[in-house]
């Protein structure tokens, strides 16, 4: 793409934010291609999505990590997936992936992410948002062009829509092979996701290692805190051995102390 290079030769100090208000503005389609990460492709029709894909929202070193302790064996489970950036890397070096994310617009977006590269038939993807509870909630949103959606009555998001919420545990019961490895980031909703996977983390079957995104003031909002998550995990048999603190909130890696 020729204007690609004119900024990289001529701009590259200032590529990404310019890439970025191009993407904004004119809503450019194009393919973001991840060379560091085995040249997985990656739609882009906006300033949020060239974000999160080719400046792998500020998190290239969690995915780095992330893509470390995969293994062919391995079935993922992507909770609060978006795009889909940990999905297709989860689908291409496992055995499976099973993704959640409530958002329609995102959640198609996800799957053509999957498509793109080839990893369909290794994935099997939830419209739902996971909680406590099954039932209906509402989820303020913004779409592809906003910041991640949030169960939170959050004013900057533009719309709120009535999306379906599973548990853990109910997915369990339908027949979804269980996660050996299990990422979750869903803006402040942590404990109630753990808690409703209960029968799953407290079984011989739990997965060997969680990655866990918290959000501490987004929990205190929903009526919980980072403690809450930290002690479940402990009752689970989960050792913390990982807690990096980035832009108010905390990266976790948890392993089963049973299988390490």
């Amino acid at each position: 793409m020729k204007v690609n290079k004119v900024l990289d030769n001529l701009f590259s100090p200032f590529k990404n934010e310019i890439k970025r208000q191009l993407a904004s503005r004119f809503n450019l389609n194009q393919i973001i291609t991840l060379k560091q990460f085995d040249n997985l492709k990656f739609h882009c029709s906006s300033a949020v999505e060239y974000f999160r894909t080719a400046e792998y929202g500020n998190e290239q070193k969690f995915l780095e990590i992330f893509s470390f302790f995969l293994t062919e064996e391995d079935i993922v489970w992507d909770i609060g997936a978006s795009i889909g950036i940990n999905s297709v890397l989860s689908a291409f070096h496992c055995k499976y992936v099973v993704s959640f994310e409530p958002d329609p617009k995102i959640f198609k977006r996800l799957n053509e992410n999957l498509e793109l590269n080839g990893l369909s038939a290794k994935a099997k993807t939830y419209q739902a948002a996971l909680g406590a509870s099954k039932g209906k909630i509402s989820l303020f949103t913004s779409g592809l062009n906003g910041n991640s959606p949030t169960i939170r009555n959050d004013s900057s998001h533009q719309n709120h829509i009535e999306v379906e919420q599973l548990t853990v545990d109910s997915v369990i019961e339908q027949g979804i092979p269980s996660p050996t490895i299990l990422k979750l980031d869903v803006e402040g909703a942590e404990y109630s996701v753990l808690k409703g996977g209960s029968k799953l983390f407290l079984s011989e079957k739990k997965p060997r290692i969680l990655f866990i995104e918290i959000h501490p003031q987004y929990l205190i909002q929903l009526g919980h805190n980072s403690d809450q998550v930290l002690q479940i995990l402990k009752d689970f048999g989960y050792t913390i051995i990982a807690n990096h603190s980035r832009s108010g909130e905390n990266h976790l890696i948890a392993i089963d102390k049973n299988q390490y």
